[in-house]
């Protein structure tokens, strides 16, 4: 289970934390939180439990950049339909901590039964059912290169992220970060 993250800035900078310091671990001073610009806000985990929603196309996996990722689409109920080395899975568990892209409406999963799984992958399966959603919506096809920047790229990015401030914080009591760039 994640930590609950918090985000207060204070001197310019960005500070995370599991809690709120009495005082600036960079400069010192009393966070007294006089001006609602310094007040601590919660920072959102990018991951969701693909089992408790629905409609969804699915990234799964370590987000360190040293793992694959596995993709997959999620019903109703939130069954995870996905590609596996021995072909179309269904997964009723194993999907509770990934990055969840809203793109698919719940009247589209029939197309499932248009997919063959000859010559297919994780993401090709995925990307092949939203294609086949666009079509079905008068829409052109996507591309795996706009796919993946699109769609992909952005919340593996902030998985990362995430992860990475997770795990500092695991081991340290803050993280700091000048003010300029922050998009946390």
């Amino acid at each position: 289970m994640d930590l609950s993250v918090i985000r207060l800035t204070h001197c310019n900078r960005s500070i995370f934390s599991v809690c709120v310091p009495e005082a600036c671990p960079s400069c010192g001073a009393t966070l007294r939180g006089n001006r609602l610009s310094e007040a601590p806000v919660s920072v959102p985990t990018p991951f969701t439990n693909a089992h408790k929603g629905g409609c969804c196309l699915l990234i799964q996996g370590d987000f360190d950049g040293t793992s694959d990722l596995h993709t997959g689409i999620s019903n109703t109920t939130g069954a995870v339909y996905n590609y596996t080395p021995a072909g179309l899975s269904v997964s009723l568990s194993g999907w509770e901590r990934c990055v969840s892209v809203p793109l698919v409406r719940p009247d589209m999963f029939p197309l499932l039964s248009h997919f063959h799984e000859d010559d297919h992958n994780c993401f090709s399966f995925c990307l092949g059912f939203i294609n086949s959603v666009l079509g079905a919506e008068g829409r052109g096809p996507l591309s795996k290169h706009d796919f993946t920047q699109s769609y992909i790229l952005p919340r593996v990015r902030r998985a990362s992220k995430y992860n990475t401030l997770i795990t500092h914080l695991s081991k340290e009591r803050y993280y700091m970060v000048e003010r300029e760039g922050e998009d946390m």
